[in-house]
């Protein structure tokens, strides 16, 4: 009521005395996600209400009823991130496996939120909105929609720094990586500011820019002046305009993790068909189509099909954990058929 803008002086000293349990505060400051919190119900902390977690640090949280699908959450999550495409993009469920690697399901459009939740074996799962179906050129990416371009270099970034990966990379490659972030960063906080080793250790440390396995396997001296001499290269030579450098160094990024056959694609272990067919291992993915994977720590592979050129899958489930899937190519007298498991090696 209007009066209660007036205190007496007697009251204000019985407050101070013996102040309220329960305060308000007009700054409301949000830490980091408590882990353990997570695990327990991490799909449902509130009933009817969904968490998404998005790869730029946002959380969204959508309320929902019996009627109310993954497709629904997908559109506004597109309107509110401003996506003109939203074709690339996913809800997915991840979990950590039992070696402490990342692994992802993903929600059909269809799919009631509902279902979703009341699934016991989805306990313990995280939310997600995430791309899961990697362009094949991320320059046409650019051009059609820079909001999705954006978002597939924060999440290719978060990957990195969080080892979600299906192999480790090499040491070189996450260095290159960790010198372009470096860059990037620096150029988009700090646009005048000469970028040296120094000053980023100075304001934000090299932990932000660096995967656990980086900081703890090179000797710190050879890892410091590998990144200073990695940033002075990409100073030498930058391009008319600060944010043309940018986003050239963006596309670098991600044209070097492209390198690496298992970001973009999907592993698969095939069963044989019978004793004269051996098991052997896929590899799924807009560059590489249908590949057969000869040595994996090489990146040898062998294209099977092109995605161009398969005019129908078809799925059969055949037994707990296994499918038959049988592929159609265009041009081709007969179709492929082969054995799967349903769980991939790495997201």
């Amino acid at each position: 009521s209007p009066k209660s803008a007036f205190i007496s002086a007697a009251k204000k000293a019985k407050l101070r005395s013996n102040p309220a349990k329960v305060r308000f505060s007009e700054q409301v400051a949000v830490g980091e996600t408590d882990a353990k919190m997570m695990k327990k119900e991490a799909l449902l902390l509130i009933p009817n209400v969904l968490k998404v977690f998005l790869e730029n640090g946002q959380i969204k949280s959508f309320t929902f009823d019996g009627r109310t699908t993954v497709k629904d959450v997908m559109a506004t999550l597109q309107d509110r991130l401003s996506l003109r495409y939203i074709e690339h993009f996913a809800l997915v469920l991840e979990y950590t496996g039992p070696e402490q690697n990342h692994k992802f399901l993903i929600l059909q459009d269809k799919q009631p939120l509902a279902y979703v939740v009341q699934r016991t074996h989805y306990h313990g799962m995280k939310c997600l909105f995430r791309i899961s179906f990697f362009p094949k050129d991320p320059v046409e990416l650019l051009r059609r929609d820079p909001a999705a371009f954006e978002y597939l270099y924060i999440q290719s970034r978060n990957d990195v720094i969080r080892e979600r990966f299906g192999m480790d990379p090499k040491p070189e490659m996450l260095l290159g990586l960790a010198a372009l972030h470096i860059y990037i960063t620096v150029s988009a906080t700090r646009p005048s500011q000469k970028i040296t080793l120094k000053n980023v250790e100075k304001e934000w440390g090299l932990e932000p820019f660096l995967p656990p396995s980086l900081l703890q396997g090179i000797k710190e001296k050879n890892l410091r002046k590998s990144l200073s001499q990695q940033l002075k290269a990409h100073q030498m030579h930058p391009p008319s305009s600060t944010k043309g450098s940018a986003v050239q160094a963006k596309l670098q990024y991600l044209r070097i993790l492209n390198e690496l056959p298992t970001f973009t694609g999907v592993l698969f272990n095939t069963v044989g068909l019978d004793e004269k067919q051996s098991a052997t291992t896929l590899l799924v993915g807009p560059r590489h189509g249908i590949s057969h994977v000869i040595d994996l720590k090489t990146n040898l592979t062998t294209v099977l099909s092109e995605f161009s050129k398969i005019s129908k899958i078809q799925l059969f489930r055949e037994n707990q954990g296994v499918a038959r899937v049988e592929t159609s190519i265009m041009d081709a007298k007969v179709s492929a058929s082969l054995r799967c498991r349903f769980f991939t090696e790495q997201p």
